[in-house]
């Protein structure tokens, strides 16, 4: 596993989560939690290529935080 980076920003699948608030930041697997508090409302980070590509363990990273080595 590696950590993304902000290089990641552009595939990063965030804003298309049906638990994202608009307006927010992205790629919170790098940034970790969102200061918005979103409520689960179904997490699409599994199909993220930031996520597999990286080998990430987790989802729900807006809400858990960071990906973590």
């Amino acid at each position: 596993m590696s950590l993304p980076t902000e290089k990641d920003l552009e595939r990063c699948n965030c804003s298309r989560c049906p638990s994202f608030i608009a307006g927010d930041t992205k790629l919170y697997c790098v940034h970790g939690k969102s200061a918005k508090k979103p409520i689960e409302k179904g997490c699409i980070c599994r199909t993220c290529p930031v996520h597999v590509e990286n080998a990430l363990k987790g989802r729900a990273f807006c809400l858990r935080g960071q990906a973590k080595e």
